[in-house]
């Protein structure tokens, strides 16, 4: 269906995004946050770190392992201590370089 969908959209649009329908943003200008890294020639895929409603990680990119499988970076891990400052996670991978994070 996305592969349809891509087949067709590609034709007339620049940017193109995947959300889930259980998607709430939680901060303004997140969107163009994402589109303005998007931009970057450099780039050819984005995402944002998705959180489950206790603020741990659901998704923060894909890792893949053995065998192939793939698996959600960071599953689990507090998105900020207890502080309120934000995890960088293992080797600061979940501040994107050269966006300073909120």
């Amino acid at each position: 269906m996305r592969n349809y969908a891509i087949s067709n959209a590609i034709k007339s649009s620049r940017y193109i995004l995947f959300i889930n329908n259980d998607v709430e943003a939680i901060e303004r200008g997140w969107l163009e946050r994402l589109r303005s890294v998007a931009n970057r020639p450099d780039v050819g895929v984005v995402g944002a770190t998705l959180l489950f409603k206790d603020r741990g990680i659901q998704h923060a990119g894909v890792i893949v392992g053995l065998n192939g499988a793939a698996y959600n970076a960071h599953r689990s891990a507090p998105h900020t201590n207890a502080s309120t400052v934000r995890n960088p996670g293992y080797l600061a991978s979940l501040f994107l370089l050269g966006i300073t994070p909120p």
